[in-house]
């Protein structure tokens, strides 16, 4: 297996394609980086910005540059010993004309060849599939004019705005003559012809409770594959296996793992067709939550790393302060809860709100597994029972894949029925839905059962599995947290809605050496395209924990000077104080260091608060936007946000936000330098090795600098040769043009690849400090026969040194040391600084490890 010792991740569009990506290939290089880490690289719908949305898995993205373009890149790629890490997208493609898989499907029905591609109930619809892309009652578009028959290249076909649709073949002669009807028989002729297709048109609010295909999540345009039809996952996967089987992929990374009807069987099946069977490098999409592990005997290597950033994350929250932080909250926001009721209670309004057609279609197998009970369920209080278990599952998905149900998945299956049944309405009345439920998600059933009856069942788990996780994903990420909000940097994909807080550092160590013992080679991920917020945004949040009563008295403060630009809508003040304190929260994450970049950014905060409020579903919605409401919470940004005497809060806030922008400087070194030299692989999004205040996609997929970035490298590179210690000190004085940030990224991942054997299969040895700032250190050392690295993070940093200071030297770190284990060497050279420190009575001094750089990374060597 070719294992990365460091991957870098490039969103490839139009503005970033394989040419591009080529000539980026000698700076990642340089940035010690090992293996380009794309997003979705198949024919994807024109105009893409990010490839998920597949239209044809049989060829490379022609906006991309096509086959000759994608090897020039692989020829750049293996010339600098790099590899490929790509990400695929098994799960959907798009349910649009432009995929002539799809569009096939819409024309013939399920006499098509591809009809067999896409997991459509047809029984349910009919013999039809629903498309629900009507903006009004099918009647009204109709009779309005809105649909329309036209020739393409003399093939009739359906015309609604932009929508262009296939017409049956045998409906191609009343079509054609709709072309030259009187205008008084258009709309009847029209409705005949559309009655005689294999799709039916239906009104998008409507729809949602008769759509009769599986979605990614509730997206109507991204349709569900059944990659576990072998025929399906050969047609699919043909090009991808290609590339593998030529050398130009090296790993694969697969998108949301958790939407396919059963894991484990596609896993191994694409293990078993790629080159070296059952030993070439994948990751999973799998969000884990919380001291969840991946599925035992899965053939993977890891996951994308939502669980390191939210580890890493954590280590930075101070407890206590977090604890103030939300008492403060509660007081202010008027929210006296937690995540996970606000969790359950938005998981459940989703499942009802946006998964109606797919809890009716479940609660209709469920009914007909009941047998003599049926009589007693109806289907209201099975959709009832299905989606208040959805809402308490503590996990995205369970994986039942035959009558032996695993330990963990009863556990989880357990828990959440008991959650279910006690936040239920009417538990009674719902009492035989649930007992029938649990029956059947936990598979008792006697062995003595028909073999049909049990395939029934499993089939039906099998299908629940796949509800469970889009009902988190919307309910929690995509809801709950932009409702409840305490501190913003942890609210991330992957939290734990039950135990979501501070990391001590014990638990840090704990968790590396699980990484170690059990996926050593998954991926370290500290932000991705699908992060709520950049990860140096993420570490200055953290610091709030740190000064948490400054920040409630500041918030109060900054409330009572703004609320003159608060607006009543509808006798509700826009914005309420929930959502000003994610404004403040997130001005003090994202603040640019450049004055120059503030006309961008201010533009750029709106579209997010924008975001932030119909993600909430509160006061406005995507599917219900209320415009007013959102007019009114933008001039309150555009009223603060403006300089001048008459506002007092900028001034006021911008000194409170350089404080925390300073030691969140701190706190991103920190976490950058732990996320390389951990256990597990490094992952860098693409441009934070400078800093990154991103908010949520697409504001994190904006165009990157890379022209700057590549510059910057080589201007460290030359002034490292012109003396170390005077480029350390430029760099700590000018920290807010990233320079520090790059010039760590580069030396620890060049010392990474050059010692991969010590990061890749070395022990993980965690270290304890001593000394009056032990509480603010994490060290760990890593070995391999003779060789060692160590490093050295500080944590907590606000009450380490006064703002605007590094905590370095003597006067902060006094008389702590960091407590080598025995047989370790006792002369260690810096990577970072080249200094030279010696062991005293078995311990490093941090005034002489910490005496330059605020990090430190080490390395020796005995005998």
């Amino acid at each position: 297996m070719r294992v990365p010792s460091a991957t870098y991740r490039l969103q490839c569009n139009a503005g970033v394609q394989f040419d591009d990506a080529r000539a980026l290939v000698p700076y990642l290089d340089r940035l010690g980086v090992t293996d380009l880490y794309t997003s979705p690289l198949l024919a994807a719908r024109p105009g893409s910005s990010h490839g998920y949305d597949v239209v044809d898995p049989t060829r490379l993205n022609p906006e991309l540059g096509g086959e000759p373009a994608f090897e020039r890149l692989s020829a750049a790629l293996r010339q600098h010993g790099m590899g490929l890490l790509l990400d695929i997208v098994p799960n959907h493609m798009v349910a649009g004309p432009e995929n002539p898989w799809w569009a096939d499907v819409l024309a013939h029905g399920p006499a098509s060849p591809h009809a067999n591609v896409f997991d459509i109930d047809w029984r349910a619809g009919g013999g039809k599939v629903v498309l629900p892309i009507l903006d009004a009652p099918y009647r009204e578009v109709l009779e309005r004019g809105e649909l329309s028959v036209e020739l393409d290249d003399d093939v009739p076909c359906l015309r609604y705005f932009d929508v262009r649709l296939p017409l049956a073949e045998a409906t191609y002669p009343a079509a054609r003559a709709i072309l030259n009807a009187s205008a008084a028989d258009v709309a009847e002729m029209l409705d005949e012809v559309l009655d005689a297709q294999h799709y039916r048109l239906a009104y998008w609010r409507t729809g949602r409770a008769e759509i009769n295909y599986r979605r990614f999540f509730d997206v109507n345009d991204l349709a569900g594959v059944r990659v576990e039809d072998e025929e399906v996952f050969d047609a699919t996967h043909g090009l991808i296996r290609r590339l593998a089987g030529a050398g130009r992929v090296t790993g694969l990374r697969i998108d949301h793992i958790d939407g396919l009807y059963d894991p484990l069987q596609y896993l191994r099946r694409l293990q078993s067709r790629l080159p070296d069977a059952d030993d070439f490098y994948l990751l999973v999409e799998k969000i884990l939550t919380g001291e969840e592990q991946e599925p035992d005997g899965w053939p993977v290597s890891g996951t994308t790393g939502y669980d390191f950033l939210n580890t890493v994350s954590g280590l930075f929250v101070d407890a206590a302060g977090l604890a103030s932080l939300r008492t403060s909250y509660a007081e202010f926001a008027g929210l006296d809860t937690t995540l996970a009721e606000v969790a359950r209670q938005q998981k459940l309004r989703v499942a009802q709100e946006l998964f109606p057609a797919e809890l009716a279609r479940l609660a209709r197998q469920l009914r007909a597994l009941a047998g003599e009970e049926a009589r007693d369920l109806s289907e209201e209080n099975l959709c009832a029972a299905l989606a208040a278990v959805a809402a308490s599952f503590p996990v995205y998905r369970t994986y039942v894949d035959s009558f032996t149900v695993a330990e963990r998945d009863r556990d989880i299956i357990a828990r959440a029925l008991d959650g279910a049944i006690s936040n239920a309405r009417g538990p009674g009345e719902l009492a035989p839905a649930f007992a029938l439920l649990r029956r059947v998600l936990l598979l008792e059933l006697p062995e003595t059962a028909p073999s049909a009856q049990r395939e029934d069942w499993l089939r039906f788990v099998m299908r629940w599995q796949q509800f469970t996780g889009p009902v988190t994903a919307k309910g929690l990420e995509d809801t709950a947290l932009y409702v409840y909000h305490p501190l913003l940097s942890l609210n991330e994909v992957g939290v734990d809605p039950d135990a979501a807080g501070a990391v001590d550092v014990e638990v840090f160590h704990e968790r590396n050496l699980a990484r170690l013992r059990r996926s050593p080679h998954t991926l370290n991920a500290t932000a991705t395209h699908d992060s709520k917020r950049g990860e140096d945004a993420r570490a200055r949040i953290n610091v709030l924990s740190e000064v948490a009563d400054e920040w409630a008295a500041a918030v109060r403060r900054w409330s009572e000077q703004n609320r003159r630009h608060t607006t009543l809508v509808a006798d509700r003040p826009a914005p309420d104080a929930n959502e000003e304190w994610l404004i403040y929260q997130s001005l003090a994450g994202a603040w640019p260091l450049d004055d120059a970049e503030l006309p961008a950014f201010r533009k750029r905060i709106e579209a997010y608060i924008l975001k932030a409020l119909r993600e909430a579903k509160l006061h406005t919605s995507w599917l219900d936007p209320n415009e007013a409401y959102e007019r009114a919470v933008s001039g309150f940004l555009s009223a603060i946000l403006t300089p001048g005497k008459e506002n007092p809060f900028l001034p006021d806030f911008l000194q409170f936000q350089q404080r925390v922008a300073f030691y969140g400087a701190v706190n991103s070194l920190a976490q950058t330098l732990l996320k390389i030299a951990s256990p597990g692989v490094p992952d860098v999004y693409q441009g934070t090795e400078l800093w990154d205040f991103s908010f949520v996609d697409p504001d994190n997929r904006r165009p990157v600098d890379f022209a700057r970035r590549a510059r910057l490298l080589d201007e460290l590179h030359s002034g490292e040769a012109h003396g170390r210690s005077a480029l350390v000190r430029d760099m700590l004085a000018h920290w807010q043009d990233g320079r520090i940030k790059l010039y760590l990224t580069a030396k620890a991942l060049a010392f990474r690849r050059d010692n991969a054997a010590l990061f890749s299969a070395g022990d993980y040895l965690p270290l304890a400090a001593d000394g009056e700032r032990r509480d603010h250190i994490v060290a760990f050392a890593r070995r391999n026969g003779t060789s060692w690295a160590l490093a050295v993070a500080p944590r907590l940093a606000a009450g380490l040194s006064p703002a605007g200071e590094w905590p370095i030297g003597g006067e902060v770190w006094g008389d702590t040391a960091v407590v080598l284990p025995e047989g370790a060497p006792g002369r260690w050279s810096s990577v970072l600084t080249g200094e030279v420190v010696e062991a005293k009575n078995g311990a490093l001094p941090l005034r002489a490890m910490l005496a330059e750089l605020p990090v430190a990374l080490f390395s020796a060597e005995i005998g």
